[in-house]
C-alpha cells in the first residue's frame, strides 16, 4: 500500500476493518485483518499512532499491531 498523507485514502474502520480507496474518486475496499503490521520514519509515526490508539481503545477489538519505527537525529 502506498501512504501519502493526509489524502484519507486509508480509514481504519475498527475491529480490524480497514477502507481503502485507489484515490480520491473511487469507491472504498474493506479489508477486514487479524494483524497490522506499519513502518514509520520520522514524523510519519503520526498516523500510525491513531490506528494503534484505536485498537487499544476498543477492548472488543483484538487487531494485533506492529510497528517499526526509525528516526534520524543529529
Amino acid at each position: 500500500i502506498e501512504f501519502r498523507g493526509p489524502n484519507g485514502l486509508l480509514v481504519y474502520q475498527g475491529k480490524g476493518k480497514f477502507a481503502i480507496r485507489a484515490d480520491k474518486k473511487s469507491n472504498p475496499v474493506v479489508r477486514t485483518v487479524k494483524s497490522v503490521g506499519m513502518i514509520a520514519g520520522g514524523t510519519g509515526i503520526t498516523p500510525m499512532l491513531q490506528v494503534i490508539r484505536a485498537v487499544l481503545k476498543d477492548p472488543n477489538d483484538h487487531t494485533v499491531c506492529y510497528l517499526l519505527f526509525a528516526n534520524q537525529s543529529e
